[in-house]
């Protein structure tokens, strides 16, 4: 407890530090004051056996006290970005120690990806950044998004068909990872090219709010071509049966509703039932609307007629394993192992975890958890503070330029964050490029002099 002490005490004294500065800058006779004050009281400070605690104080009030603009929503929230990047990079170069300390050479290696990757994300985020970039805007990237949203999902249709009429389920066409469609179905690795229905069904927050967007777009072609999309999204959901994603689209749909309107809602509801029929009976799926209602069911509620009932034990089961690996010790909880490591560290936690609920699982030395788990674990509260706290400061940002289409694009950002507790999509670049500072939801919020319907 003696390092979480002194990093909370240290924060609190960062805190009071900043405000006394900022509001003796507004104040100028209040500056001795605050800083005598401030100074006397914390010198004596010894938590940790450290006695820095007037320099923070200090530090932070003369800061909070300079002429730097430090306070505009902007700075704020590209300086803890830019921190969350450099955060990354050294937990991603940790976590190759971490596994080299295991003997696993290869792996160790293998994931110079990661320090890799969150420079990528800082070049891009450098290059959206550039005057030329940031000063324009795009009005047709709603459209645009909505044309590759219907080509993906009919490419996506199409491969789902194929697998289902060779191998008799859709299922294999996501048999892609280490290639098991092939290795135990005897799956042609030509249609197993797919991660989860999940991982999939992961940019459906951006693309419905790109699509709902061009409903409104004033040229009656992209009006028809948005509708044919958002039915094929739809069809693609129940085809695949991809839980979250239809409860991700239709929640979706449910918060635009008020600008959608009761006769494009209800007209989206008939075309909905009607895949549902097509699905299952046309195509000889066996399923019935009953038979989807059930299956909602048994993913929102654990049932209790036996371990087959728990559809979506694993993701419990991960969710939960961060617990005993947080609390181990305080430097774990504070900074975690280093990332790309949790697998390992939550191994023989999630093994005991199944046995406590009589699931029968082999014990592996390393598993896959889902986001949420991986970032706590990885890099303890305060990479997973950092990193929400993008989420929270991208939605102010949504909030703050406003538009019709305001809370639905907060509600995608709500979306993405809420995804990470179903599968691990932290490696994935368009979520760091979604909560970047004038990321994706902002350029489709963006507004122009020029303007047009769907773009504002």
């Amino acid at each position: 407890m003696e390092l979480f002490s002194l990093i909370i005490i240290s924060l609190c004294v960062l805190l009071v530090g900043f405000f006394a500065g900022k509001t003796s800058r507004k104040r100028p006779e209040l500056f001795w004051r605050y800083l005598i004050v401030g100074t006397f009281a914390t010198y004596p400070l010894a938590v940790g056996g450290y006695t820095w605690y007037d320099e923070l104080f200090a530090f932070s009030f003369i800061v909070a006290n300079s002429p730097i603009k430090i306070l505009s929503f902007n700075n704020v929230s590209r300086s803890l970005f830019l921190l969350f990047l450099g955060y990354m990079v050294c937990q991603s170069l940790r976590g190759m120690v971490v596994v080299l300390e295991y003997g696993d050479y290869v792996d160790s290696i293998r994931k110079v990806r990661w320090p890799m990757f969150f420079l990528l994300i800082f070049y891009a985020y450098n290059r959206a950044n550039v005057s030329a970039v940031r000063n324009v805007c795009d009005l047709d990237l709603s459209y645009k998004i909505t044309v590759f949203s219907l080509i993906f999902h009919g490419i996506y249709i199409l491969w789902g068909v194929a697998a289902y009429f060779t191998n008799g389920s859709t299922d294999y066409t996501q048999y892609a990872v280490n290639n098991f469609g092939y290795k135990y179905f005897g799956v042609n690795p030509i249609v197993a090219i797919w991660g989860s229905t999940a991982y999939v069904a992961s940019m459906l927050p951006v693309l419905a709010l790109a699509v709902i967007k061009t409903l409104f777009d004033p040229m009656g072609p992209r009006r028809v071509l948005a509708w044919i999309a958002l039915f094929v999204m739809i069809g693609t959901e129940i085809f695949f049966n991809s839980r979250v994603g239809g409860f991700s689209l239709a929640a979706t749909l449910l918060v635009a509703a008020p600008r959608l309107g009761i006769r494009r809602i209800a007209f989206m509801g008939v075309v909905a039932v009607s895949l549902v029929f097509i699905a299952s009976y046309a195509l000889n799926m066996e399923r019935s609307i009953e038979w989807y209602m059930e299956d909602m069911q048994r993913t929102l509620l654990l049932d209790d007629r036996g371990s087959n009932e728990m559809q979506d034990i694993d993701r419990k089961v991960w969710f939960y394993s961060a617990i005993p690996a947080l609390t181990d010790n305080v430097y774990n909880f504070v900074f975690g192992y280093g990332y790309r490591t949790s697998g390992r560290v939550v191994a023989p936690y999630v093994f005991e975890l199944f046995e406590s609920y009589g699931v029968k699982r082999d014990y592996a030395e390393s598993v896959g958890t889902e986001g949420i788990t991986n970032y706590a674990v990885d890099t303890g509260v305060l990479g997973l503070a950092m990193f929400i706290g993008l989420f929270v400061s991208a939605a102010f940002e949504i909030v703050r330029v406003g538009g019709v289409w305001k809370w639905v694009s907060v509600f995608a950002l709500v979306q993405m964050f809420g995804w990470l507790f179903v599968i691990n999509n932290t490696d994935v670049l368009p979520l760091f490029l979604i909560i970047m500072p004038a990321g994706i939801l902002a350029q489709l919020n963006k507004k122009s002099s020029v303007g047009n319907a769907a773009g504002t």
